[in-house]
């Protein structure tokens, strides 16, 4: 139950910092020591920076790894991905990304779309001296997928 509520708490946070939509959990969802979570690249529709959804993937490994979580190396997941010719734009269908979490071997998947993903600089010149602020921001939604239901 701890190990869920880390899960829930990482994927608030995510949420919370980018204003993200609600969803729901099934009330049988568990994670156990010996379950495998795959994590994909999130996908970048339009202009959104193309390395912005594997930073997004990364970000969410790490907390999930120094968590105690049972990750599944992304670099496994890319070969397979490639072996069977999926295609970034194929991670969209939660059928495919279920098809793709079967072929690897993992109970869940976790997926994403980034919506906005960027940093600004404003420069503030107050009294002779200039004062430069930067903000980054970050839109996404996220989702896990159970492969074996």
């Amino acid at each position: 139950m701890e190990r869920l509520s880390v899960l829930l708490l990482v994927l608030c946070l995510f949420f919370l910092s980018g204003c993200g939509s609600t969803g729901f959990v099934r009330e049988d969802f568990a994670i156990t020591d010996d379950t495998q979570i795959g994590i994909v690249s999130f996908v970048t529709p339009g202009r959104v920076d193309p390395t912005s959804g594997m930073e997004i993937a990364d970000t969410f490994g790490a907390e999930l790894l120094k968590n105690g979580f049972n990750i599944m190396d992304r670099n496994q997941i890319d070969k397979i991905r490639e072996e069977q010719q999926f295609q970034a734009t194929d991670m969209v269908d939660d059928r495919n990304v279920v098809k793709l979490g079967n072929l690897i071997g993992v109970r869940y998947i976790l997926t994403g779309v980034v919506t906005q993903y960027g940093m600004e600089q404003r420069q503030l010149i107050k009294q002779g001296s200039v004062k430069i602020y930067t903000h980054s921001f970050v839109s996404f939604s996220a989702k896990i997928l159970d492969c074996q239901s």
